[in-house]
């Protein structure tokens, strides 16, 4: 699942076309969409901005919204108009400038919500908490202390959305390595050093892969329809040895999800 480094990436990519108008829209497949799809033709709609909150990505047009979630496999690729028409096509927008938005979703689970902007805001705001980027170290430990947390692991808490918005499970694992921490240690067991390294351990692996645009394994594109680089820094994650001690891996599903992390720097 495209996680938010991967989603930053392609709102970036996208920042090109803020002001373009929109020529019409077509929807092909409505599996992805969540609310009632909005015909675009003729109504004079022009793209005002294009932003990121975790995972989602909200497209803000001078009249209406709309909120599009990747799911596990799902593409939002920017192309030209006589360019074929991938197959898995859900929705596609036309612009101005004689290129098209796709979005492509093989598994269908990406969704897509068409809405005014102050309820896109609304729902976003219910399902994803604060960025890394909007706390220090002393709000972020406080959050980290609160009671509803202290019984978690720490890997489980860094995939909630409501804690902290962005983090997956690839950045999941890497942040608990560069933390030096073991992933099961229980929240409630941390020290606020510990915490405060995991702040900024939170940060700088986030940053790292925007730096390389993205991890790409397999199905992860940016809207140039290009793989990341990120996947040839990964410290710890699908790999065999430590790169920091050179130690095997020890890889593990911690709730469902495969974990990765090492035995001998972890603790």
């Amino acid at each position: 699942m495209p996680e938010g480094p991967e989603i930053e990436t392609i709102v970036r990519d996208l920042k090109g076309i803020i002001g373009l108008d929109i020529s019409f829209n077509k929807l092909l497949d409505d599996r992805v969409f969540k609310t009632p799809f909005y015909n675009m033709a003729g109504k004079n709609i022009k793209i005002m901005n294009i932003e990121r909150y975790g995972k989602y990505i909200l497209i803000r047009f001078n009249s209406y919204a709309m909120i599009v979630h990747l799911g596990m496999a799902g593409k939002l690729i920017l192309d030209y108009g006589d360019v074929a028409i991938p197959k898995h096509t859900s929705w596609l927008i036309q612009l101005s400038n004689g290129q098209q938005l796709r979005y492509i979703d093989f598994r269908y689970f990406g969704n897509t919500w068409h809405m005014s902007y102050e309820d896109c805001l609304k729902y976003i705001h219910s399902h994803v908490g604060p960025e890394p980027w909007d706390l220090n170290a002393e709000s972020f430990i406080l959050r980290t202390k609160q009671s509803k947390y202290k019984n978690k692991e720490l890997k489980v808490l860094l995939l909630d959305q409501k804690y902290i918005a962005g983090v997956g499970n690839i950045y999941a694992s890497e942040i608990c390595h560069e933390a030096f921490i073991n992933p099961h240690k229980l929240v409630g067991e941390l020290t606020d050093k510990q915490i405060e390294n995991i702040f900024y351990c939170t940060k700088r692996v986030l940053e790292k892969a925007i730096e390389n645009n993205g991890t790409s394994f397999k199905d992860y594109r940016n809207a140039k329809n290009q793989t990341g680089n990120n996947q040839n820094f990964l410290k710890v994650y699908k790999q065999i040895e430590c790169k920091r001690c050179k130690l095997p891996i020890k890889k593990e599903k911690i709730k469902d999800r495969m974990t990765y992390w090492c035995p001998s720097c972890q603790k």
